[in-house]
């Protein structure tokens, strides 16, 4: 249940960090997610339960996938650490083990332009 709570206060703090980034008031964010400001406003604060249904019409108003605002901000609970190689660029995830089937990695990799 700590978890839940904690995830929760995340995402709310990204809701108004975002809005506030964009310099949005609550009306603004509100009309362009399709629910009331006071709702919104509740929301902000912890005093409306979240829903899927608006938490998806917020993320999509911000621009943002429901992930970004639902991701730990680090990456301790995470089990699939990602290797960073700054010398060449590169990030990968290794998505299954060593011994996969039939000897198979599967593996997601991101390349940055140096």
């Amino acid at each position: 249940m700590e978890q839940e709570s904690t995830l929760d206060a995340t995402v709310r703090m990204r809701i108004r960090s975002l809005r506030r980034a964009r310099g949005w008031s609550l009306d603004n964010l509100a009309e362009r997610a399709g629910i009331s400001p006071s709702q919104l406003s509740r929301i902000e604060t912890g005093h409306r339960r979240l829903s899927l249904d608006q938490l998806t019409a917020i993320a999509a108003a911000l621009g943002k996938s429901l992930d970004e605002l639902v991701e730990s901000p680090d990456d301790s609970d995470v089990v699939i650490r990602p290797e960073r190689d700054e010398r060449r660029g590169l990030t990968t995830w290794l998505l299954s083990k060593d011994d996969g089937p039939q000897g198979l990695t599967v593996g997601k990799m991101r390349i940055t332009e140096q």
